[in-house]
């Protein structure tokens, strides 16, 4: 799952949702693995815009993921509700799905 680190005031929520993101994976999956992502953007304004990204990473099987879908999927829409993005995406198995 990629988290987008919010600066404009809302800093301490993006590293809240990080770590929810942490707990729950590690719990359901066994463990994670986490890195940061710079990337950029045209903003509506036609302005290049750099973000931060923190990327969280487990692995498991189809029964696994399967078992834990709906509690992810979740709690992605929770996340992007409560940092006001547009979506916030997930991988599996090389596919991305934007919630």
């Amino acid at each position: 799952m990629q988290i987008p680190v919010c600066f404009n005031g809302r800093l301490m929520n993006s590293m809240v949702c990080v770590w929810q993101v942490i707990k729950m994976m590690s719990w359901s999956f066994g463990g994670t693995r986490i890195w940061p992502e710079l990337g950029t953007y045209i903003s509506r304004g036609g302005n290049l815009v750099f973000n931060l990204n923190i990327w969280i990473q487990s692995q498991m099987d189809e029964k696994k993921f399967r078992e834990s879908r709906a509690k992810l999927l979740a709690l992605a829409c929770q996340i992007r509700d409560n940092l006001h993005q547009e979506s916030i995406v997930i991988e599996f198995d090389g596919y991305l799905e934007f919630h």
